[in-house]
């Protein structure tokens, strides 16, 4: 039951971080999209203000570049960044947890293997409503550079924290 256990940790930590990934690419393309617009509409005005010529395609361009601005919290990134603001600190919560109740497990080794897999049933039960409650509807496409990112940080926060390959209850 502890290298189930263990699993799930290692799951937890996975997903915690291929959602920060997911977070910080989705809020890197809002931010992007944001400034093109305003520099679009910058640009624009300070060229319809100096040159009179064209007057009609400038205000096209600022229009355009305010309907964008307009649309950007519908794009799918848009709506990943706003539900993972909301979800990642609540993981991050439900980790510690789980690392609280991992360092008990591995440094008592009388707890039960009923008392694991109880701990392992509330915390993937409280991961799943987590999930549901905030990312239920928003679609996280399978990007290998978000995946590859989840992996490298997950292994480096166990091989930072817990040297060894897969500790052994009891030490």
């Amino acid at each position: 039951m502890w290298k189930r256990f263990v699993y799930m940790y290692e799951a937890l930590k996975y997903k915690e971080y291929y959602y920060a990934a997911h977070y910080k690419r989705a809020s890197m393309i809002s931010l992007i999209c944001s400034v093109v617009v305003m520099f679009v509409s910058a640009a624009s005005m300070l060229v319809w203000s100096v040159s009179k010529v064209t007057p009609t395609l400038w205000a096209l361009l600022i229009a355009a570049a305010q309907f964008v601005q307009f649309l950007i919290p519908q794009f799918p990134w848009a709506k990943q960044a706003e539900a993972l603001k909301y979800l990642l600190p609540e993981l991050k919560k439900l980790s510690l947890k789980v690392d609280k109740a991992f360092m008990k497990i591995r440094l008592n080794p009388d707890v039960s293997d009923g008392e694991i897999c109880e701990l392992i049933s509330r915390y993937e039960t409280t991961f799943a409503n987590l999930e549901n409650q905030f990312v239920q509807d928003i679609v996280f496409p399978e990007r290998k550079s978000v995946i590859i990112k989840a992996e490298k940080d997950k292994n480096s926060y166990f091989f930072a924290k817990y040297p060894e390959t897969i500790p052994e209850k009891g030490g």
